[in-house]
């Protein structure tokens, strides 16, 4: 099996998608293939880190993702006789080859469905168990942890006073776009000076709120659902994310988001999207240097509502 992947690196774009299709190579390679990689940019160590790992680097001599990008692709991969497989393939057919199975055998079969239809509980840890207090204790440690900012109001009518501190804190400006959630529409915003603007974001909103699903107390994540109350554009595009939860709302572990998901929208009801949000965006693959807002919104401030 022979396998091309057109990708490229740099120091500013990062080197991230080229260490991803790397371990892809790899398994490749275990498999007896060969490993080849069209690149139009690239750095030297890069460039060096591949050829290390016996991969051919080719150059691709035009503007990345131009239509002549495609058609040099193409003829490379044609040229190095390139297999046409995915991502899962590769890994899938990696695990098999170690474990010396093809995945058809009766009694793994048979095993899977029974594990399937009986749904044990896996290992939980226990960093968010504990009563109410106690998870709510550690949701905000952990939230703050993680760079977040976390504040807690008696009631929902005392969220937008707290947006607003938040706004002037932080020398933001006194606009907020919000979806259609009804909570968020309940709040009092017309007692303060905060222009609230509705709908999902187009990318040129400085601040957003969100009305969070549920919460996770172990590692102080927001568990975001996606829909027209919510869109799921404010939690990636604007710079400032605040997002209101209830208290009661916030569970131990992710098992506990996920069974009041299904309790909440029942069997085959789920919503498109669920966003586990822990902290402002970061990333460091650039020069392994953390930057926050590299994905997303670079601040991310929670509101705990103890009564809705």
């Amino acid at each position: 099996m022979n396998l091309l992947f057109r990708t490229d690196a740099s120091v500013k774009m990062g080197t991230g998608h080229v260490m991803r299709c790397l371990a892809l190579a790899q398994a490749v390679q275990d498999a007896g293939g060969r490993a080849v990689f069209a690149m139009t940019a690239r750095t030297p160590a890069i460039e060096g880190r591949l050829s290390a790992e016996s991969c051919t680097v080719l150059p691709v001599s035009c503007a990345a993702g131009s239509s002549e990008d495609a058609q040099q692709t193409l003829s490379l991969a044609r040229q190095e006789q390139a297999d046409a497989m995915n991502s899962r393939d590769a890994i899938l057919a990696s695990i098999r080859r170690s474990l010396a199975a093809t995945g058809a055998e009766a009694p793994r079969r048979l095993e899977v469905e029974t594990r399937l239809a009986a749904a044990p509980a896996g290992v939980i840890p226990a960093r968010g168990q504990g009563d109410l207090a106690a998870r709510v204790a550690t949701f905000k440690a952990e939230a703050e942890r993680a760079q977040a900012s976390v504040a807690e109001v008696a009631s929902l009518d005392e969220l937008p006073a707290e947006v607003a501190r938040y706004l002037r804190a932080n020398n933001l400006p006194a606009t907020l776009r919000v979806g259609a959630d009804p909570t968020l529409a309940a709040a009092p915003w017309g007692a303060t000076a905060i222009e609230i603007l509705h709908g999902a974001s187009d990318g040129r909103d400085l601040n957003a709120a969100s009305h969070a699903f549920a919460a996770v107390a172990e590692t102080g994540t927001l568990a975001l659902v996606s829909g027209a109350h919510n869109p799921t554009t404010l939690n990636f595009l604007p710079d400032n994310h605040v997002v209101v939860v209830s208290r009661d709302r916030i569970d131990a572990d992710y098992e506990s988001v996920f069974a009041r998901l299904r309790e909440g929208y029942g069997k085959g009801q789920a919503p498109r999207t669920l966003n586990f949000v822990t902290g402002p965006s970061r990333s460091a693959d650039i020069e392994q240097t953390l930057l926050l807002g590299a994905h997303g919104p670079r601040r991310l401030h929670v509101v705990v509502a103890r009564r809705g």
